[in-house]
């Protein structure tokens, strides 16, 4: 039992419900893992990548772990090399682990065999696809085998294994793989020459044998390609650069096939002889003066709904999103890779649908003949060729839809990819809305490094400013610059255009009004896309008056927001019965201003943050904003009102999870109604929520609101009482016993006064857990009997709770583990009575405490995998922190050291980030204990005598439970007098930051089990 803590706890469940299936494992480029989902799995360190890259590369063999050591470590493996390589194999089952009994990777005598399906591995898909390719073309199906082989090619992220360093990976055939890709690609632009494509090939021919000058068979694609291109002279130049290297740098002659080849084009020989399609225009795609960045995903798919017969996709998106960047890069791509011919229709100086139809003849070479319709004329010139079209802004005629959907009924050959910032709405429409590029997942230099978003930042402020660097130092602004601009590739772009005179800092200042700060784009690019707020000008044209009405009430919500809110809130507003909010709010999407995400299993929307400030400026415009503003607040705090109750019992874990998502707009509607006079609102929101301020670990947010709340005047009595006790047992939480007294002081003072049974028991009880806090067992004694005899009388259940559950922890500080049970069995069967799922997990996880004190390690592990099962799914960070707490200490009883270390590691994480001192100072001991399972006992010394002066520096009582007393005793036992002296003088000489540095460092990188 937590001594002195009436604390509940949440339980994590160390990710089990999350885990995915791997299902593909990547060795074509960086090595990678994916899901099911297609997100990365976290494969740990270099050393143990690079052991499963080396079992991808042998699956469906043994590898011993000889082998695997001499790859690894090569001539200078350690002393301990097979002990870590028994770690690294035990860590990657777990993370391979499907979910089901099976084990992909297994023990084959004195090695390891990776067992998978056909097709997990992309090599294996690659030579599967490479395969048919080329008995595609020797049949002469050619434009079937580019296919194929383009298919393959795709697979291809870089060179195979590139960020692996391993020692000797000999016999393990990565060269064999390169040399595969090199074959491939030869037998992939023998069939695009056949398909008739021949100086599209010739830039990329001319840079492969730049790169690979011993391959004749790329000499001969080149030299064919220039003399089919018209290039005869060309072609012969080729040849003859081709003989001087060989001969020159190699000392080889050309082969027998090059020198046919030279004597053909010498004689013009009707055997060389290629088709282009005639009747068309050269293909024209702009080529963009700068790298796609952090498009990846998007590319591909793009690629997959072409390449599986989509006839039309449309890119949409808000404005500066990056779709026209997006678009020419599947353009480019397509292009280079044929059969099917390109061609690039930019449409933002239209503005008449009729004329779109006109400007692709323009492109394609064609014009109108008389008496027949355009669209006739243009799909007799597409007939000889599959041809994709990309329609580039196409948001301001989508009246011409209608002709571009005609245009495909009678081109059958033809595709058509669009941008727009809005949908056509025609049949077959594939939509793939662009999203901005990915943020970091946390602020720390490795995370930032691989984010979309940050890299395209990074390389537009190095074209500004090439010493900008990314660093450990400025890695946290960078993503936060990133993160105040949603990842959206304009913004980017143009911050980044600032660093040449702002550090990232005061860049980060300056973008609390990115509107007038994001100014300044390229000269050569169209006007709308020179600053942020011109992009959204565009958009704002764009929307009917009732689109822009709804806008701006939705800049009023500070965060995300669901459709039964916005319809629910705009009942209230006295336009609303001229506004189809569910139509009208589809048109926002359409548009991509209004962004629909996946949150907790419903579907939420949101604004990006610059639409967001854009909208609120319209809003204030329209002089309508204090009145939206007002009307929101008071839906907000009234929905938090509704919600709070349901905290308590079975919908617990759903409403503390809508609460959460809901955040950002309940913090901005308490400070409207403190701001405007409306604190008996804010208070009572303040203090209803106090079980998320807990469930969340907001305890300081908490007490903020509620201070805020309690310094206005003029608030009911009753109102006061309740935020101090809130207040109070926030307080105590975070280990503030001088403010936890005065809170709950005046509460007892108070209700006192005024016979307040149920308040004056409550805050007696909370009392006694402070008075307890601080060793003062006497008063808590009192506190607590008293807390006891009003709370029965008043027949309260919350009180009577909170009384048994402080009178229980005094119970068991002072040594009586007979009443501690009975008081807690009863406050458990008053829980369960009153649907209080908290309280209930809350007594769950101390009646196993006790069970651990008697060495009933079953029982308590019983206790504790029921508490774990009632908690799944709810999200209160101090039910999961108290319940890691409690298994650690039933792992240290079965002397579990990998599964103590596991939980005492998450418990001090948790403790650490919600600022709760005495859970970090028990984490800390319980991994000192964890640490003398393992054998490292000095450490476990140093660890235990670090947690007992912390303890003693922030005046918190301690208790030492009696598994900790023996693993204490051990420690000494085999250290010895000496050396545990000096441990124990080093762990209280540590600072709290060398402490925790240590204790986090014996915290595994995963899951050690299956919990």
């Amino acid at each position: 039992m937590p001594a002195a803590r009436p604390r509940s706890a949440r339980v994590q469940l160390l990710a089990l419900s999350s885990r995915r299936r791997p299902v593909e494992f990547q060795l074509l480029g960086p090595f990678r893992v994916l899901d099911d989902d297609g997100h990365e799995l976290q494969l740990g360190g270099p050393k143990q990548r690079s052991v499963l890259a080396i079992l991808v590369l042998a699956a469906g063999r043994a590898v011993s772990a000889d082998r695997l050591i001499d790859a690894i470590w090569g001539e200078h493996a350690p002393h301990g090399a097979l002990a870590s390589l028994h770690v690294y194999i035990s860590t990657l089952r777990r993370i391979l682990r499907s979910g089901t009994d099976e084990q992909m990777l297994i023990r084959h005598g004195q090695g390891y065999e990776l067992r998978l399906d056909p097709g997990q591995i992309d090599a294996q898909r690659f030579q599967r696809l490479v395969a048919e390719g080329r008995s595609k073309l020797h049949e002469g199906r050619h434009a079937d085998a580019a296919s194929l082989l383009n298919a393959a090619l795709a697979l291809w992220r870089g060179p195979p294994l590139s960020d692996l360093e391993v020692e000797n990976l000999d016999g393990h055939d990565v060269a064999g793989l390169e040399e595969q890709r090199l074959s491939a690609l030869e037998d992939r632009v023998e069939a695009d020459l056949a398909c008739g494509q021949t100086g599209e090939l010739v830039a990329e021919l001319s840079a492969l044998v730049a790169d690979h000058p011993l391959r004749e068979r790329l000499w001969a694609h080149l030299m064919l390609a220039l003399y089919r291109s018209g290039r005869q002279a060309d072609a012969l130049r080729a040849y003859a650069r081709a003989r001087a290297t060989l001969v020159e740098e190699f000392g080889i002659d050309p082969g027998p096939a090059l020198r046919s080849l030279e004597e053909l084009v010498l004689r013009q020989d009707p055997s060389l002889a290629g088709a282009r399609p005639a009747g068309l225009a050269l293909q024209q795609v702009p080529v963009p003066t700068t790298v796609m960045i952090g498009r990846e995903h998007e590319l591909a798919s793009v690629g997959r709904l072409l390449a599986g017969g989509a006839r039309i996709v449309t890119l949409t998106g808000t404005g500066g999103i990056g779709k026209t960047r997006l678009a020419l890069a599947v353009a480019a791509t397509l292009a280079a890779a044929g059969p099917r011919a390109v061609y690039f229709v930019p449409l933002a100086a239209i503005t008449d649908p009729a004329l779109v139809l006109t400007a692709v003849g323009q492109v394609l070479g064609v014009y109108e003949s008389p008496g027949e319709m355009l669209t006739t004329t243009i799909a007799a010139a597409l007939a000889h060729r599959p041809t994709l079209l990309v329609l580039d802004n196409f948001e301001q005629v989508l009246a011409a839809g209608s002709d571009v959907a005609r245009l495909l009924s009678t081109a059958s050959e033809l595709a058509v990819l669009c941008t727009s910032r809005t949908p056509l709405h025609v049949s077959g429409e594939q939509q793939l809305p662009v999203p901005p590029l990915p943020l970091p997942a946390s602020a720390t230099a490795s995370d930032v490094g691989q984010s979309g978003a940050v890299a395209l930042f990074v390389a537009r402020a190095q074209a500004i400013a090439p010493d900008f660097e990314l660093t450990a130092d400025t890695a946290p602004t960078v993503a936060a610059i990133c993160a105040r601009l949603d990842g959206l590739p304009l913004a980017l772009e143009l911050a980044a255009a600032r660093t040449k005179i702002l550090s990232p800092r005061a860049l980060l200042d300056r973008l609390a009004e990115p509107l007038s700060m994001l100014v300044g784009g390229p000269q050569d690019t169209p006007t709308r896309h020179q600053t942020l707020r011109a992009t959204l000008d565009w958009s704002w044209a764009l929307l009917r008056e009732d689109e822009r009405l709804l806008l701006c009430w939705l800049a009023a919500f500070a965060g995300g927001f669901t459709v039964e809110g916005v319809m629910a809130e705009s009942r209230h507003r006295h336009a609303s019965a001229s506004i189809d909010v569910f139509h009208v709010l589809a048109g926002l999407v359409d548009h991509g201003l209004v962004r629909p995400v996946d949150q907790v299993g419903e579907l939420r929307f949101e604004l990006l943050e610059t639409v967001r400030q854009y909208a609120g400026e319209q809003l204030r415009a329209s002089g309508d904003e204090d009145a939206v503003r007002s009307q929101h607040a008071a839906y907000v705090l009234r929905s938090a009102m509704e919600a709070a109750p349901d905290l308590l019992g079975a919908l617990a874990g759903r409403r503390l999870t809508e609460l959460t998502a809901a955040l950002p707009d309940i913090r901005a509607a308490m400070q409207w109604a403190l701001d405007h006079g409306d604190a008996a609102a804010a208070i009572g929101v303040a203090t209803g929520l106090v079980r998320l301020w807990r469930g969340q670990g907001l305890l300081r947010e908490g007490r903020q609101w509620l201070d805020a709340a309690l310094d206005q005047s003029g608030l009911p009595a009753d109102a006061v009482l309740d935020a101090q006790i809130a207040a109070g047992s926030l307080a105590y939480s975070m280990d503030d016993y001088d403010d936890a007294s005065a809170y709950l002081r005046a509460v007892i003072s108070d209700s006192g006064a005024r016979a307040d049974e149920p308040r004056l028991a409550t805050a007696m009880a909370w009392l006694a857990s402070v008075h307890l806090s601080r060793s003062e067992l006497a008063p808590a004694t009192e506190a607590g009997e008293r807390a006891m005899v009003i709370a029965r009388r008043s027949g309260d259940g919350e009180a009577l709770h909170r009384a048994l559950y402080s009178s229980a922890h005094v119970a068991y500080v002072r040594g009586d583990p007979l009443t501690a049970r009975a008081l807690t069995e009863e406050d458990l069967a008053l829980s369960r009575g009153r649907g209080d799922l908290i309280g209930v997990l809350s007594c769950l996880t101390n009646l196993a405490t006790l069970a651990v004190d008697e060495q009933r390690l079953d029982e308590a592990g019983d206790a504790v995998e029921e508490a774990l099962r009632l908690a799944a799914g709810l999200g209160h960070a101090m039910v999961e922190r108290d319940l890691l707490l409690v298994r650690g200490r039933v792992a240290v009883g079965r002397k579990d050291g990998a599964r103590a270390r596991e939980s005492f590691g998450l418990a001090l994480q948790r403790s650490r980030d919600m600022g709760q001192r005495y859970e970090v100072v028990s984490s800390i001991r319980g991994l000192a204990a964890a640490a003398s399972l393992d054998g490292d006992h000095a450490d476990a010394a140093v660890l235990f005598a670090a947690a007992g002066q912390i303890a003693s520096d922030l005046g918190i009582a301690e208790q030492t439970p009696e598994l900790d007393v023996q693993q204490l005793d051990h420690i000494r036992e085999r250290l010895g007098p000496q050396a545990y002296q000096r441990a124990h003088d080093k762990g209280r000489r540590m600072t709290r930051d060398d402490v925790l540095s240590l204790a986090l460092r014996r915290v595994p990188a995963g899951p050690t089990s299956d919990s």
